[in-house]
């Protein structure tokens, strides 16, 4: 079979629009898919009850999460209530080092 330099090219190019329009379709096809989804939300459903094992204490509203991610009554809020995961020391240090400016003074000079 003989082929003519011109046709093949011809040939190349459409092929590598077909290839640049199915990258194109699926691109539009993902976006449409993230559209459709539901939106899902970064905080968490507040329950309305304590969390807290034998407690079945109603949440108000000035009852907020504990760093632990878990909401309770205003008796076992404190994180010695009800068994905290969360490491305040940990976390306090943390913040220390970020907002401490460490001081270093010269050195005395003997006579």
């Amino acid at each position: 079979m003989n082929f003519n330099i011109d046709e093949l090219s011809d040939i190349l190019y459409q092929m590598k629009r077909i290839a640049e329009m199915d990258v194109a379709l699926a691109k539009v096809v993902a976006e449409r898919k993230l559209k459709e989804l539901p939106k899902v939300e970064d905080k968490p459903e507040r329950p309305k009850r304590c969390q807290m094992a034998d407690c079945k204490t109603k949440i108000v509203l000035s009852d907020f999460a504990c760093q632990c991610k878990g909401f309770y009554c205003s008796k076992h809020r404190h994180s010695e209530t009800h068994a905290c995961s969360f490491d305040y020391k940990a976390a306090s240090n943390k913040l220390l080092e970020k907002g401490l400016v460490k001081t270093v003074a010269n050195k005395l000079e003997r006579i």
